[in-house]
């Protein structure tokens, strides 16, 4: 699926190049840091000297998403383990508490 936000995320792509981009098959910042020189010197208002460091970004970018992405889902892990140690905290607190009474 195109990603025109994430494309417009780099310095120097707005709205109408991320377009452009899209419609040559580079839809997302992976795409377009994997994109050579050439490839992107077709693309209509891309100036030919912006183009390393659109790369440059469109690498970091990429980098950083990847690195969010894996967090998150880290984060979600490390969320259902607590949720699971939660439960047989309380169910061992439940029983203990039970047999207490008793």
């Amino acid at each position: 699926m195109p990603q025109k936000g994430s494309l417009t995320k780099v310095k120097g792509i707005g709205a109408t190049i991320a377009e452009r981009l899209i419609a040559n098959g580079i839809d997302s910042l992976d795409r377009l840091a994997m994109a050579s020189s050439g490839d992107l010197a077709k693309i209509r208002g891309l100036q030919s000297t912006d183009i390393p460091e659109i790369v440059a970004q469109a690498k970091e970018l990429a980098l950083a998403e990847k690195l969010n992405d894996e967090t998150l889902a880290a984060l979600m892990v490390d969320t259902s383990r607590l949720k699971d140690d939660f439960k047989r905290w309380f169910s061992t607190f439940a029983n203990a508490s039970q047999k207490t009474k008793t």
